[in-house]
């Protein structure tokens, strides 16, 4: 770079480890390229991809905080639920394997299953 002064700055190419293929090899020309040159002239930038990354781990902790908070309603809706009800939910699970736990109720099929038999033995039930 030449300052109309005549004073000059060099610096060194920007260099890092990239595999073969093209469309990371032009990622990170264009990533060296950018940062490297508002690093140099000091300019503001914002971290778009960060930026996007954050909200991406935003909202998939939010769908982690809703899938835990329905497998506890569904968990607890089976341990307060009618005798007809467990003696369903319990052989369903025998049948398929698995257990009725929170756990094993963020699993959304499971819960969706669960919960759909909880609401047909409570028709039963209403019915009856």
């Amino acid at each position: 770079m030449l300052h109309p002064s005549g004073q000059w700055i060099t610096w060194p190419p920007a260099r890092c480890k990239i595999a073969a293929d093209p469309q990371k090899m032009g990622a990170a020309s264009s990533f060296l390229r950018r940062y490297s040159l508002t690093a140099l002239f000091a300019i503001p930038t914002t971290d778009d991809e960060g930026a996007s990354t954050v909200r991406g781990l935003r909202d998939e902790a939010a769908e982690q905080a809703e899938r835990a908070s329905e497998a506890g309603r569904v968990f607890d809706a089976v341990k307060n639920g009618t005798d007809e009800q467990k003696q369903a939910v319990k052989a369903l699970a025998d049948d398929r394997g698995l257990k009725v736990t929170k756990a094993a109720l963020l699993d959304d099929g499971w819960r969706a299953d669960i919960a759909d038999l909880l609401a047909f033995t409570a028709d039963d039930e209403v019915t009856s």
